[in-house]
């Protein structure tokens, strides 16, 4: 099963409940970098948004994630707006089959 990146805003992105932001390059980090949070919990910096889709992935096998979601409340994070909170929320209720 694939899981699509919903882009939230210009440096900010949704992957399977886990925010991904874009750090831009600077003059003392000459790359871009990545970072993983989950509410207030944040998973560490990777150099391409691949590695940090890898890294979301693996955790959501080694079935971690599903530890971690439950225990943690998910604030609005700086630069999310409620609307798009309240879409993210949308996309991630549990569906009925």
């Amino acid at each position: 099963m694939t899981h699509a990146i919903k882009e939230i805003s210009r440096h900010s992105s949704i992957y399977r409940g886990f925010l991904i932001t874009r750090r831009p390059k600077t003059v003392i980090s000459k790359i871009a970098r990545y970072e993983v949070t989950l509410g207030e919990q944040s998973f560490g910096l990777f150099d391409a948004q691949a590695q940090a889709t890898g890294y979301i992935d693996a955790l959501y096998k080694s079935k971690v994630a599903f530890k971690v979601i439950g225990a943690v409340v998910i604030n609005p994070v700086r630069g999310v707006t409620q609307r798009q909170l309240n879409e993210w929320k949308k996309l991630n209720e549990p569906r009925i089959k």
